[in-house]
């Protein structure tokens, strides 16, 4: 058994003839330590560690076993007492996700389609003791050291706790994490860091690491003047389209729900490239313009500087206002 700088044994029973041992003594003194009280007829000893806290600890208690016709067998017993210790205790853990720091928090273009997230962060942590504090990665489960996070990014870490993160990808894994309901995995990326004291402490933490996301607004091309005649509004020869290759379909959607789009009046009649039409009622003697809105929706959320407007989804629209007012568009 052990505790703090203490170590307290007895050599174990013979296996051999003529199986019990009847005496013993104390052979080479430890190294780093002392024995403090021995038991001639059992063997029990106290072992007294004066290496100090270090791990560097281990030692050895030698006794001579003496059996019943005489015979000495020397025991080696090695000891590693414990030392007094305290747990680190992290206090925050935060990551510079949103930041404006292009050091902190941002995507770049390598070659292709391939995109390299970085993001810095810290984790704060404190140990009782003033010990000094390694951070390393480790599986979410077994707590097993691991060189990657759940995503295959990569972590650096500072002796303070500060940390970069890595992570390359095609740049469809980033337009993931802005669509309409992506789930937790597809907008972040985890890993488990383990804080170590050096002396048997361990706390560990789980990051969280927003995935930079990446969006562009679709678009409508071709809009212009409808014809307005027999109390009919049309508008034909328009594109909708959507430089990610998101699939808009010609349904109408509730915003926020997805992809799709919307007229505040009438309808859609044709959808395609360069013949998406819409009509609506006109008014006066039936050759006046009414008002229109046709917006559409490529079913992910607007993004700001990677990270995802929740409340916003990425829209493009056209404004035909009553009467001849200018044409406006927006997203």
């Amino acid at each position: 058994t052990s505790t703090p700088y203490i170590v307290t044994g007895r050599p174990p029973a013979s296996t051999n003839f003529p199986g019990v041992f009847t005496g013993y003594a104390l052979g080479t003194a430890p190294t780093k330590g002392s024995v403090g009280s021995f038991n001639p007829t059992t063997g029990a000893f106290t072992y007294n560690s004066t290496a100090g806290r270090v791990m560097a600890n281990d030692d050895v208690v030698t006794v001579l076993a003496t059996d019943a016709n005489g015979r000495t067998v020397t025991l080696r017993l090695a000891v590693k007492p414990a030392v007094e210790n305290s747990a680190p205790v992290i206090v925050t853990t935060t990551t510079d996700n949103g930041s404006a720091d292009t050091n902190k928090w941002r995507l770049d273009t390598l070659t292709g389609n391939n995109r390299e997230q970085i993001t810095t962060g810290r984790i704060t942590a404190t140990d009782a003791d003033g010990d000094t504090l390694t951070y390393s990665l480790v599986d979410p489960t077994t707590n097993a050291p691991v060189t990657t996070t759940v995503d295959g990014g990569t972590v650096t870490f500072a002796a303070d706790g500060s940390y970069t993160y890595r992570i390359t990808k095609d740049r469809s894994y980033f337009h993931a994490a802005a669509r309409i309901g992506a789930t937790a995995a597809d907008m972040n990326d985890t890993f488990k860091v383990a804080v170590n004291d050096g002396f048997g402490g361990i706390t560990y933490t789980t990051v969280t690491m927003s995935t930079f996301a990446l969006n562009s607004a679709p678009a409508i091309s071709g809009f212009g003047n409808p014809t307005c005649a027999f109390f009919l509004c049309t508008r034909g020869g328009m594109t909708v389209s959507d430089p990610d290759g998101d699939s808009i379909p010609n349904s109408n959607v509730t915003p926020g729900a997805g992809a799709g789009r919307t007229v505040t009046a009438g309808s859609v009649t044709v959808w395609g490239s360069g013949t998406t039409t819409i009509t609506w009622p006109a008014s006066g003697i039936g050759t006046t313009r009414t008002a229109n809105r046709f917006t559409v929706y490529d079913g992910y959320y607007a993004v700001n500087n990677g990270v995802i407007d929740v409340g916003g989804p990425t829209k493009f629209w056209v404004d035909w206002p009553a009467g001849s007012g200018a044409i406006t568009t927006g997203n």
